[in-house]
């Protein structure tokens, strides 16, 4: 199978997509898989406030979340379960 055929299954399961870390890989993923319909849970070890002061990538968090990703902070993505 390939990777459209992988979104595609994905889309039509209505499977959500966990992207751990809100890096700029992290945001991109995360962007990404939105643009195509995929519901997108992101996590992010820090808190949100020490996130939005020490990340270069802040600014971009507001379009992650426009883009309909459900964003949560001080969790660590190996203990992510059922959010």
């Amino acid at each position: 199978m390939n990777f459209r055929q992988h979104l595609q299954k994905t889309i039509a399961e209505k499977k959500k997509i966990l992207v751990v870390g809100l890096g700029i890989s992290g945001i991109e993923t995360s962007l990404f898989f939105a643009r195509c319909g995929i519901s997108v849970l992101a996590c992010e070890r820090e808190s949100r406030e020490n996130y939005e002061k020490r990340s270069r990538f802040a600014s971009r968090l507001a379009e992650v979340e426009a883009a309909g990703t459900q964003v949560h902070f001080g969790i660590d993505g190996e203990l992510v379960t059922g959010l």
